[in-house]
């Protein structure tokens, strides 16, 4: 009898476990705004993405510029796939591109972890790109308003 309600027990965890790994993803839709990093230096830009969230796929744009202003800048198109609370994205081409001579913007990937930090929704994590060092990204969703189109 012990036995069988041990094995009943066991079946109810793993399936309880099994359904909140494999539940519905979070809604990371949205407009995210913060900053990106590139090592070694530790050169800091701003940084925005606009999600759109299809069950667990996201497409939509990053927009990187430099802290002084905003007059170099670049806007990027992305996608990538939600498991659980990490968000695995990749740019995917140039959609404009206004970098300082000689340079370009990086198409970076990673893994973005979605977490609450003092009440507001945040993405962050490591990236890396071709032919760029890699770095770091931190952006917290912006309050919805009546300009949002994430419905």
């Amino acid at each position: 009898m012990t036995k069988r309600v041990l094995i009943a027990f066991l079946l109810v965890a793993a399936t309880t476990l099994s359904l909140q790994a494999w539940g519905p993803a979070p809604d990371v839709s949205g407009h995210w705004v913060g900053r990106v990093s590139q090592e070694p230096s530790g050169t800091q830009f701003d940084f925005e993405i606009t999600l759109v969230q299809n069950g667990k796929h996201v497409t939509g744009t990053s927009r990187i510029s430099t802290l002084d202003g905003a007059e170099y800048y670049g806007v990027l198109s992305l996608e990538g796939d939600l498991k659980g609370k990490t968000l695995k994205y990749k740019e995917l081409a140039s959609l404009e591109s206004h970098a300082l001579p000689g340079t370009f913007w990086c198409l970076k990937r990673g893994s973005l972890k979605l977490s609450d930090v003092e009440g507001e929704a945040q993405l962050e994590g490591d990236w890396s790109a071709p032919q760029c060092s890699p770095g770091h990204l931190r952006v917290r969703r912006e309050p919805s308003g009546p300009h949002d189109s994430h419905e």
